[in-house]
């Protein structure tokens, strides 16, 4: 609808021409001449340019010019209530899309800390002391550049609040997932 009362219309005279943009008005069924029609191809979304209020610039810790992301496990002992599951795990294995990404031992208090690369797909499982699968997570995990993210434990109960503790895991410097990396250059900051 134009401010006039009007329409601009997609309309074409006959089954061999083109659709052009034509201006109609509705009150008296009266079709208008063509205001643009092209020969060479169909106009038929007709956008009407104007002001619009531009959308707010939220803040996001996603930085592009970093490489990794920060995962940060309370600990992996601690399950959901409903599950019957209780041994306890002194390892965690990392699994790409197509490889194992590396096995990290635990903390005495079940917690690990990792720096894994960013946009690369993962999934964590425990292994127990016998070497065997002790819990595997239900999805794939995927960091974006510069995220932090955390969790109280594998498979928790949703409802739980974590611990006011600070882990074992976070007063070292978190493990390189793939662990083959031995350094990650990150992007330098400077401040002026």
């Amino acid at each position: 609808p134009l401010s006039s009362g009007k329409l601009l219309v997609s309309y074409r005279r006959s089954l061999s021409e083109r659709y052009g943009l034509y201006e109609f008005d509705p009150e008296n069924q009266e079709l208008g001449k063509a205001i643009y029609a092209d020969n060479s191809y169909n106009v038929v979304d007709i956008v009407v340019p104007g002001m619009h209020e531009r959308p707010k610039n939220l803040p996001s810790e996603v930085d592009m010019g970093v490489k990794t992301g920060i995962l940060l496990c309370q600990d992996v002992s601690l399950l959901n209530p409903q599950q019957a599951n209780t041994t306890k795990s002194s390892t965690i294995q990392i699994v790409g899309i197509d490889s194992i990404l590396g096995r990290v031992d635990v903390e005495s208090d079940g917690s690990f800390y990792l720096k894994v690369i960013a946009d690369k797909p993962f999934r964590i499982q425990t292994i127990g002391k016998d070497g065997t699968v002790v819990q595997s997570t239900c999805g794939w995990i995927s960091l974006r550049p510069n995220e932090r993210r955390g969790c109280i434990g594998c498979h928790e109960d949703p409802e739980l609040v974590p611990g006011n503790r600070v882990p074992l895991s976070v007063k070292k410097s978190p493990v390189n997932i793939p662990m083959h990396i031995n350094k990650i250059v990150e992007k330098k900051v400077s401040l002026e």
